[in-house]
């Protein structure tokens, strides 16, 4: 009952992730919703009740209503005190809603204490998560080379993990870090490849915030009837999302296509378009590019009062948020700006604050735009020295910068190198010794097995040739008593002597019979087919086969299933061979009117078939030499059957072979059991 009760929390878990973060209803989040208050008020399990918390935060930070996500987390931190595991998971989660509230320097703190080997070593798929994020985190400081230093543990962990839904996550960070370091060829790689995998996933808001990317990155290209597709793409699968912050990220990105399309009334609507949508959805991180956009519009059509309005604003926000890379743009812009209004002394001081910020987020584009206009401005300004002395320190750092850069790629390209032939020197030794020794061990057993039959072999060609060298002897004395005396020997006599024949000839007919035996179910254990058996099915089987004789006997056969539908597992065929081997003995030794009953049931888990019979059972002091080879247990044939010893020791054999194994039983009345015990 557990175990479905486990098992119905899993299945609402994975119903509340799909429903709200992956591939949300057209009809609303609210009943999932309403259903979640109800699971956690009726959960007594705390860890349950913290993942399903962790989905309504990552939902409430995408509809950008962060403070209710952190309200929810602080509930998930007081069943972590209870369930101490999931204090990781909960920190990982609201680093998450931090990272998109632009909080950037809350969320690297955050995660501070869980950028360890250890939570690589107890939980790979959340280290896989939590250096993915911190990547991003460090990429919005300003630390491009330790992001993409975080960026390949990532992907070797998500490698490692064999995480498609992980791999595209790390594939559009890190695009989006190449589109920051104007590195636009490998991220439209990167944005193509996590596209692919969302796609096939049905992953819903991430399809479209790679789509929107691909089309601006197309557009930069010069294709424009793919950037249109997949910006009209991005739109339409955003708007099924039903999630408000991926509505207005993709429709903000609509715009920058149309502007580096050149539609500059197109990208106007689009702008005004998404700043009416966020009035109602007021989502920050958002509202500031498109507000900063817009002020960049106006300005490139000279409209230097209601640009210069919204660019302030942008500033204000990127400045308060912290992030880098817009307070820099901006600053640009409002420098520009400026410069084009004459006010050369501000635009001097707006351009300075912008390439120190753009120079420290390796934005070298935009750095070198912003150096350009202030030199334009000191010499305007009279200050050209100020100029010269700026540009001559950013291409300083630059070269600095770049020569650094090359001698880190080199080094890393050299360790990735060392790691490589360290890598195959340890492949090549494991192949050389263990695989070599695990071979000769291999080779060790099957010579020991080879040997061990060849014995067996000898042994039974040597017992053969015995047993049949007396019948043959007095098979061809009896032919030739009839050959010689047929014209004296009346027909009683011929009758006599053939019946002894047809007896001897029995005789080897069964010793030979014996040994093809042995040889077959050496053959058959060199070519198992292990598969799921049903032992009601070759029970069955095994009654219609063995019926007539059993009439023939007197001897009443019956099925007895204790449990429907017991699965075993082995092969049909020697299982088959087993069942008739036990029957067969059985109607050997019991006398007419006796009983053979064939049970199907489970013991303790474990599934069998018995073969149980009421005869005279096996003596007591006898039972030790069940199962070996020739085993001469005293009891005699009710038909005047020839026996061997050899069916039992025959049988366990092939039992064995795939994994299963023959027990003897004494019934509490009188009687015989064998019990063949299969593999679940």
């Amino acid at each position: 009952m557990a175990e479905n009760t486990d098992n119905a929390s899993i299945s609402f878990l994975e119903k509340l992730r799909k429903g709200l973060l992956r591939m949300p209803s057209a009809q609303g989040p609210d009943a999932l919703l309403a259903k979640a208050d109800s699971e956690l008020s009726r959960v007594e399990d705390p860890a349950e009740r913290v993942r399903i918390r962790h989905v309504l935060a990552q939902f409430h930070s995408l509809h950008a209503n962060f403070s209710q996500a952190h309200a929810i987390l602080d509930a998930a931190d007081a069943d972590c005190s209870v369930e101490s595991d999931s204090a990781s998971h909960t920190a990982y989660v609201r680093a998450t809603v931090y990272h998109r509230q632009n909080n950037f320097e809350a969320a690297r703190e955050t995660l501070a204490p869980y950028l360890s080997q250890d939570l690589v070593t107890s939980d790979l798929e959340l280290a896989a998560r939590v250096h993915t994020l911190h990547a991003g985190i460090l990429d919005a400081l300003g630390n491009p080379e330790a992001a993409h230093d975080e960026y390949r543990i990532a992907i070797d962990l998500r490698e490692r993990l064999g995480d498609a839904r992980g791999m595209a996550i790390v594939y559009y960070n890190f695009a989006e870090s190449c589109v920051r370091r104007d590195e636009h060829d490998v991220a439209l790689e990167f944005f193509v490849r996590a596209y692919d995998i969302e796609k096939g996933l049905g992953e819903l808001a991430s399809q479209a915030q790679s789509a929107c990317h691909i089309s601006i990155l197309m557009a930069r290209r010069g294709e424009r009837d793919s950037a249109l597709e997949f910006a009209d793409e991005s739109i339409r699968v955003a708007t099924q999302s039903a999630t408000p912050m991926i509505i207005a990220h993709v429709m903000a990105n609509r715009a920058t296509t149309l502007e580096i399309l050149g539609d500059s009334i197109g990208r106007e609507r689009a702008l005004l378009e998404t700043l009416d949508y966020l009035h109602e959805y007021p989502i920050n991180a958002i509202l500031g590019p498109v507000l900063g956009n817009l002020g960049t519009m106006y300005l490139g059509r000279g409209e230097f009062e209601k640009a210069e309005g919204y660019l302030q604003q942008a500033l204000e926000m990127a400045v308060r948020d912290g992030f880098q890379y817009n307070e820099g743009f901006w600053l640009f812009s409002l420098g520009k700006l400026r410069f084009e209004t004459g006010r050369f002394p501000e635009a001097i001081e707006f351009l300075h604050r912008a390439v120190a910020i753009l120079r420290s987020v390796k934005a070298h584009v935009y750095t070198l735009e912003a150096l350009h206009i202030l030199a334009q401005a000191h010499a305007r300004n009279e200050s050209s020295r100020e100029a010269f002395d700026a540009l001559a320190e950013w291409t300083k750092h630059y070269v600095d910068e770049h020569t650094a850069e090359i001698e880190k790629r080199l080094h890393d390209i050299q360790e990735s190198r060392f790691r490589e032939r360290k890598e195959k020197e340890e492949e090549i030794y494991r192949l050389r010794n263990v695989e070599l020794s695990q071979a000769l061990e291999d080779l060790q057993r099957v010579n020991a097995e080879l040997r061990e039959l060849a014995a067996e072999k000898d042994e039974f060609m040597a017992i053969a040739a015995h047993d049949l060298r007396n019948p043959l002897g007095d098979s061809r004395g009896m032919l030739q008593t009839i050959i010689s005396h047929y014209d004296v020997l009346d027909k009683s006599d011929v009758l006599s002597l053939c019946h002894d024949l047809l007896t001897l000839t029995m005789r080897m007919s069964n010793t030979v019979h014996a040994f093809l035996e042995i040889s077959r179910t050496d053959r058959r254990s060199t070519g198992l087919v292990i598969n799921p058996l049903d032992l009601t099915l070759l029970a069955k089987r095994a009654y219609d086969r063995h019926t007539t004789r059993a009439v023939a006997k007197s001897i009443t056969l019956r099925i007895e299933i204790g449990k429907p539908n017991v699965w075993a597992t082995g092969d049909a065929s020697i299982v088959d061979a087993i069942i008739d081997n036990l029957v067969t003995n059985s109607l050997k030794y019991i006398p007419a009117g006796s009983t053979i009953t064939l049970s199907v049931n489970e013991e303790d888990g474990a599934p069998f078939i018995c073969v149980c019979d009421n005869g005279p059972g096996v003596d007591p002091e006898k039972q030790h030499l069940l199962f070996t080879k020739y085993a001469t247990l005293g009891a005699k044939t009710t038909g005047g059957e020839e026996s061997l010893g050899l069916g039992l020791y025959l049988a366990q054999r092939m039992a064995s072979r795939m994994g299963a194994r023959i027990s003897y039983r004494e019934n509490p009345g009188k009687g015989a059991s064998f019990v063949l015990h299969l593999l679940r």
